[in-house]
């Protein structure tokens, strides 16, 4: 099977933690001691925010116009925030390589940027890009507890849990596919889903492939609004749309 350069292989698909390599099973084995009690997560009531947070926050409009699904022109984002304007400006849905590489090049060792989390949560998302479950799963864990930290102490405990449950699926099933074919998969069970996080009213999110839910994030959320307004906007339910109809072979 052929391999597109935008990190799809030859039937779109995102390259997630296909199993290869038998030194995989070797490392799994050890993985598998040490982290049988990662994922046993217990059911909690949806997450919310002490306080409305967001108050105060006044989104540009040319990003309130982009989660409403209208592509905004240059000259609107002028008064954007640089985070909303790089949101707005990243490559299009197709070129999923394209988000990683804007995303590393943009906050790695930026000042400008603070101790944001989001040059972390880009390395997850090369590493999936490049399918290499082992380091989902070293990355995965260090910038779980990153984002939570930074979001968390920005109060934004909403954000904060559904970045951290998600990576932590995805720690997951790196893990499952460095195992896979062992027979060591017991103990592995799914923790949180984002039903649990954010309520009944996302639940059909957890229907849909982790990686697509963790991209279409990264492509939509400048991190100035509620999380539940960033996913369920119609720009990140087209982005869900896009990756499962193609996963889907639609």
């Amino acid at each position: 099977m052929t391999e597109a350069n935008d990190g799809r292989n030859a039937d779109g698909e995102l390259k997630l933690c296909q199993s290869g390599g038998a030194g995989r099973h070797i490392i799994a084995s050890v993985l598998c001691t040490l982290c049988l009690s990662l994922f046993a997560t217990p059911a909690a009531a949806e997450t919310r925010n002490p306080q409305n947070i967001f108050a105060s926050v006044k989104p540009c409009s040319a990003y309130q116009q982009f989660l409403e699904g209208v592509d905004p022109s240059e000259k609107s984002t002028q008064n954007c925030a640089e985070l909303e304007k790089f949101v707005i400006s990243l490559p299009e849905l197709g070129n999923v390589g394209g988000v990683a590489e804007a995303y590393l090049e943009t906050f790695m060792g930026h000042k400008e940027f603070g101790e944001s989390p989001l040059a972390g949560l880009a390395m997850v998302l090369e590493a999936l890009v490049l399918d290499e479950p082992r380091d989902v799963f070293q990355l995965a864990g260090q910038i779980s507890f990153n984002t939570s930290y930074a979001f968390g102490r920005a109060n934004a405990l909403e954000r904060a849990h559904l970045y951290s449950t998600i990576l932590i699926e995805l720690q997951r099933l790196s893990v499952l596919a460095l195992v896979q074919g062992s027979g060591q998969v017991a103990g592995f069970e799914k923790g949180l889903s984002i039903a649990d996080v954010l309520g009944d009213r996302f639940s059909h999110l957890d229907e849909v492939r982790i990686d697509f839910v963790y991209l279409c994030l990264l492509r939509t959320d400048a991190i100035n609004l509620p999380i539940r307004q960033v996913v369920s906007s119609p720009r990140f339910q087209s982005c869900i749309s896009f990756y499962d109809e193609r996963n889907s072979g639609g």
